[in-house]
């Protein structure tokens, strides 16, 4: 039973309530949920990544079926659980992860995926996945490619992929590495005829994938640029230097950990630079004929949302046209064409808010535009359609929308309000004089006593109001940090627990160990166990820590894809496990 902390007595009842109603809120039931994630949109033949069916809040009554389709193969690879904390709640999240291994070319749907959680029929959401020819054969333990997103399907890799001048592209450039890499540096080539788009950042990922039983890291770098020079273009090659462990001359007393990482905590390295294969660009101008009057230089794939926030007003109000566009290009510098001078109202445009992110391999846009319309006059007002135009990379046409024209019904408004609305320079009749009447002027009684209202800090009850919110918030913390702390030490003791008794099939023995290493390393990051990546246990663990526990991360990740526990990696989890939950006391 978890203790209340005391109330300081100035507080009184109020603040009694004031904290009870902040410790019911965490108590609210939570929903189940359920959705699929994979750790990347793409694979080549023969390569291995992991889907994950992800159940928070409560667990399916038996296991979800998922279809493969014929360009992958599908391998369960078990459950895992964990308990992470919300809101101060305690929530439990299920992971079901299944191998995916590309077989063939072409881009496929996993799921939806049905289930059944708590008597209630849940649909996730489904996830494509785009396989890709093998890379060539080149041996060793690194491999640098670079490519252009959008490329045609069945494009040889020499071949130079067709673009239309002002169409969006992503530069995507990938190594992948077998062995630890330390220092590595990318150096971006020149995009000579191509521009960056703007307000889009270069993104960067890394993630683990298996090809033909090893283990491989792609550190992946996608660029957002627009096409602006046509002609036959070429990126040069994107050039990274890196150092690798080198061998070495001599080796230190052997322990387990010795054994296990390779050597020396802080092994020997090599420098070397490598560098990818250019890509060439076939760049098209845009087509003259039938290129409607409308169009201002947009190009892409887009589609349009207009809205118009009431069709009946008074004489002075306004009332916003909204038109969302949305869509792969760039919409940057895009705004509305003029209307020009309308009889019976006036419109004003508001600074458009156009946004941009770039999302499996594509460079996505979104424009709110805004135009404020104020009748002037009553009646029956016709706003005049809207006609937006763009060039279509996909249809390689021009695209011709055109916004119906719309009908205001618009009401005498108040007094004045024509005037307002119409900007005039003259002033209403009148000398804008209020004439004071006597009537107004009630007379003034002497005998009426005022009673004293000033603040007074002394006081009992100003100074308990004043106090309360402090006290209150005071009083939840003090209660939030003992709770935490209770749930620290039984994650503590959970982990324990888990070691000491492994089950004996070698596939759960695996995800128990697994389990254990990821609740112990969130303990000492301070994170929940669903947050621990390499990154995060570089970062935030000591030298030699932290490289211990990134390489048992790496081998218990491959480990996954078919592999087992046997007893050195046993040996090796229970003594790291040791060593982390001694920094999370």
């Amino acid at each position: 039973m978890i203790a209340r902390p005391a109330i300081p007595r100035p507080a009184g009842w109020l603040a009694a309530c004031l904290l009870a109603m902040l410790l019911a809120l965490p108590g609210l039931a939570v929903a189940a949920q359920a959705h699929l994630e994979m750790d990347r949109g793409e694979l080549r033949v023969g390569e291995t990544a992991s889907l994950r069916l992800v159940c928070v809040g409560g667990a399916p009554e038996r296991l979800p079926s998922l279809q493969a389709p014929e360009q992958v193969r599908l391998a369960y690879q078990g459950p895992y659980r964990e308990t992470v904390s919300v809101n101060f709640r305690t929530t439990r999240v299920l992971t079901h992860t299944w191998a995916v291994t590309a077989l063939r070319p072409g881009r496929i749907l996993l799921g939806p995926v049905e289930m059944d959680v708590k008597g209630q029929r849940l649909r996730t959401n489904a996830v494509e996945l785009r396989v890709l020819e093998p890379l060539q054969d080149e041996g060793g333990s690194t491999r640098l490619w670079a490519r252009v997103e959008p490329a045609p399907e069945g494009l040889g890799q020499d071949e130079p992929v067709p673009l239309w001048q002002g169409q969006a592209l992503v530069y995507r450039f990938g190594f992948e590495h077998s062995e630890p890499v330390y220092n590595a540096s990318w150096s971006q080539p020149e995009f000579d005829g191509l521009v960056a788009a703007p307000g889009v950042d270069q993104s960067q990922r890394e993630y683990a994938l298996q090809r033909d039983g090893a283990r491989w890291t792609v550190n992946q770098i996608d660029v957002g640029l627009v096409a602006s020079t046509p002609g036959l273009l070429e990126i040069p090659p994107s050039v990274i230097s890196a150092q690798f462990p080198a061998e070495r001359q001599q080796r230190r007393r052997r322990d387990p950990f010795e054994d296990f990482f390779g050597g020396s905590l802080m092994p020997q390295t090599r420098s070397e630079v490598l560098s990818s294969g250019p890509v060439t660009l076939s760049i098209e101008p845009l087509p003259v004929q039938g290129r409607p009057a409308a169009f201002s230089g947009l190009v892409g794939s887009f589609r349009a949302e207009p809205r118009l926030g009431a069709s009946q007003l008074r004489v002075g109000e306004s009332v916003t046209l909204t038109v969302v566009l949305q869509g792969e290009g760039s919409l940057a510098g895009f705004k509305l064409p003029p209307m020009g001078e309308q009889p019976g109202f006036r419109a004003y445009d508001d600074e458009p808010e156009i946004t941009a992110e770039l999302r499996d391999g594509r460079l996505l846009g979104r424009a709110v535009l805004r135009r404020a319309l104020v009748p002037t006059a009553e009646g029956s007002l016709v706003v005049p359609p809207l006609e937006l135009s763009w060039f279509d990379p996909q249809q390689g046409s021009y695209i011709l929308y055109e916004l119906p024209p719309l009908a205001l019904q618009v009401q005498p408004g108040e007094a004045g309000a024509s005037e307002l609305a119409s900007f005039a320079d003259e002033r209403p009749a009148g000398d804008g004089q209020v004439a004071a009447l006597g009537a107004d002027i009630l007379p003034i009684h002497a005998d009426v006593k005022v009673k004293d209202r000033r603040f007074h800090p002394g006081r009992p009850l100003p100074l308990l109001l004043l106090l309360l919110p402090g006290l209150a918030l005071g009083g939840q913390v003090a209660l939030d940090l003992r709770v935490r702390g209770g749930r620290r030490s039984r994650r503590l003791r959970a982990v324990r627990r888990r070691l000491e008794s492994l089950p004996a099939d070698r596939s759960e023995r695996l995800a128990e160990l697994d389990s254990a290493f990821r609740e112990a390393a969130g303990l000492a990051l301070g994170i929940p166990a669903a947050g621990v990546d390499p990154a995060r246990l570089r970062a935030g663990l000591p030298e030699p820590l932290a490289a211990q526990a990134a390489a048992l991360y790496a081998r218990l990740e491959g480990a996954r894809f078919g592999g087992s526990a046997d007893a050195e990696l046993e040996q090796v989890v229970r003594e790291l496990v040791r060593r982390l939950l001694g920094r999370a006391r």
